[in-house]
């Protein structure tokens, strides 16, 4: 049994480290996946192949080893009392007879043999019976782990995803800044051309900020690799090929007042409830709880100082997602303050500008202001709107 549980972990682990890759020579294009994120779940869920075959497992776990080896046991046992009853039968008669004929060898000889086939048929007996409860306690306390942390292996695959998803509008948002950098670089270079050519500046400051603007460009370059490769990576853990068509719709606004809409009590409760860890610290309680021998109860108490701090680590994690959601919310609202004062500024540059008090440089750096602090909102609502997903994702047991 204990070659059969070590079989089935080993698998778990495989299934959890292989890449989800299903490349078929001359399989038809793939379609366009116009991708929201709250599609991710349920794609993750119909097509990564991980989670299918993590799923396929647990059912398997649940449906059929235990129980297969459980009932295989059984009938081997009530094959042997059957066996064990009609040797008690035979041993009756032979006795019998021994009582007719006391000096008859071979009747004499018949005994001894069924008593120590009754000897042997009991200890065989006694084996079974306690292989059939490691299969009910033992195994099936390992099993129960090991459902526990695939269970657990694809929540992190949904995440994983919804990570990635994140991750590409977080690119997406520096690649965007560094493209109004950019600008900002070309109109500051075109400015220092002009005063070169005045001897205002020497050629090695001239040098010096186009070799940043090519450094620059450069890593808007890099990033926008880096993003092709995010795309790809979100394709496998949606069960698909790495280069097939993916549009990747814009990240929700995040639920402001969160925190105002939940109750505390029962999340935290939820949470503890639903920790894949604590459930494996409380099935190892369970299971050495079983016996009485002292290593049985060294082991116990043990795994309660685990489930302890298990507990603690939820009720932990819970209150720091609290504390930064609340920083999270106040740090949209200050970078939609700035937004809007950023605007005012704009309006007021434009109108001197048309009055001629400033000059166009100036009206640009304004209109770029007013953009970057749009992009710094667009942060702040992602963070937001990642630091919600994670509390949600501890009320349903992991901790990302």
């Amino acid at each position: 049994m204990k070659r059969i549980i070590s079989v089935l972990l080993l698998a778990c682990f495989v299934l959890i480290g292989v890449p989800a890759v299903a490349l078929t020579a001359g399989a038809p294009a793939e379609r366009t996946l116009n991708l929201s994120f709250s599609g991710v779940e349920g794609l993750v869920k119909g097509d990564n192949l991980i989670y299918r075959n993590n799923r396929t497992l647990i059912q398997n776990m649940n449906d059929s080893i235990s129980m297969d080896v459980y009932r295989a046991l059984s009938d081997a046992q009530d094959m042997l009392l059957s066996v064990q009853a009609n040797t008690k039968n035979v041993l009756v008669e032979v006795e019998i007879a021994r009582a007719l004929n006391p000096d008859d060898p071979a009747l004499k000889g018949a005994s001894t043999s069924l008593q120590n086939d009754l000897l042997l048929l009991e200890l065989n007996i006694k084996q079974l019976e306690s292989q059939m409860d490691q299969v009910y306690n033992a195994p099936s306390a390992s099993i129960d782990k090991a459902i526990e942390q695939l269970e657990s292996a694809n929540k992190q695959i949904i995440w994983g995803a919804e990570s990635l998803f994140l991750a590409f509008h977080t690119l997406s948002r520096q690649i965007d800044q560094s493209k109004e950098n950019l600008k900002a670089l070309d109109s500051n270079i075109s400015a220092l051309e002009q005063r070169y050519l005045l001897g205002h500046v020497t050629e090695r400051t001239l040098w010096e900020a186009k070799s940043g603007r090519a450094s620059l460009e450069q890593g808007i370059k890099s990033m926008e690799n880096e993003l092709v490769n995010l795309r790809g990576q979100l394709n496998m853990l949606l069960g698909r090929k790495h280069d097939a068509p993916l549009n990747i719709y814009t990240l929700p606004d995040a639920e402001t007042g969160f925190l105002d809409s939940v109750d505390a009590v029962k999340d935290l409760r939820d949470a503890t409830n639903s920790s894949h860890l604590v459930s494996i610290a409380l099935i190892d309680i369970d299971e050495h709880s079983r016996s009485n021998s002292d290593n049985a109860k060294s082991q116990a108490a043990i795994a309660a100082n685990s489930h302890t701090n298990e507990v603690r680590n939820v009720e932990f994690k819970y209150d720091s997602l609290s504390r930064a959601i609340k920083d999270k919310e106040a740090a949209l609202d200050l970078a939609k303050s700035q937004l809007a004062n950023r605007q005012q500024i704009q309006k007021e540059t434009e109108a001197r500008f048309k009055l001629g008090l400033v000059s166009r440089l100036d009206l640009e750096q304004a209109e770029r202001d007013v953009v970057l602090q749009t992009i710094n909102v667009r942060s702040a609502n992602a963070e937001l709107f990642a630091v919600i997903r994670r509390y949600e994702w501890l009320i349903q047991g992991i901790s990302v």
